[in-house]
């Protein structure tokens, strides 16, 4: 999570929406009063190794910290007058990226169990509950992960996820229809058909 008083802007870190690559491309042009909170140390050695900030003045603050959080943390003026943003993904694809995520290790566990209310509840939880304040969203702008430029975007966290298929080729039809009715809200606001 970054929070810009150079440039004035609050980056809300979602997950498994290439977030934290994002993160370390912007922290390269913080300043030294900027909030830059802490990521994993393998993910922090990449962004020292850029030259770029690293993490600083986090007084309480944390990596995928909500909205309503940092909110009642800077107080209604700087929250008013800050650009806020975050980045969201096709629900399906962020699934997939879950589970590789969670089951590096072989055999990995069947998608059919991963595919529950407790995994399903932990992305909302760092998605859509993160940029929402009472199911009503509370950035400016919501980047889609589709539509980002990651050219000079740094590549983390690239390697866990060994099956590259599209995610309508890995789950099928009643596994799609269950995320889909779980992250109804987030289909509709970004407009994803799935």
């Amino acid at each position: 999570m970054i929070i810009s008083h150079k440039h004035k802007y609050i980056f809300i870190k979602t997950n498994k929406t290439a977030s934290t690559a994002v993160e370390i491309y912007l922290s390269k042009f913080c300043g030294p009063q900027d909030i830059i909170t802490q990521i994993r140390p393998e993910d922090e050695l990449i962004r020292q190794q850029l030259g770029y900030r690293t993490a600083q003045n986090e007084g309480g603050f944390y990596n995928h910290m909500s909205a309503q959080e940092i909110k009642d943390s800077i107080g209604p003026r700087i929250w008013n007058s800050y650009y806020k943003f975050c980045i969201e993904r096709n629900p399906c694809e962020r699934f997939i990226s879950f589970y590789f995520w969670r089951n590096q290790e072989c055999p990995r566990e069947d998608i059919d169990k991963f595919l529950n209310i407790k995994n399903l509840t932990v992305l909302k939880n760092r998605g859509f509950d993160l940029y929402t304040i009472d199911k009503k969203i509370a950035v400016n702008k919501i980047l889609l992960y589709e539509k980002l430029n990651f050219k000079n975007i740094p590549k983390i966290k690239t390697d866990t996820r060994i099956d590259k298929r599209a995610y309508n080729q890995i789950l099928n039809r009643a596994q799609i229809d269950i995320i889909k009715n779980f992250f109804k809200e987030e289909i509709r606001i970004c407009n994803y058909q799935i």
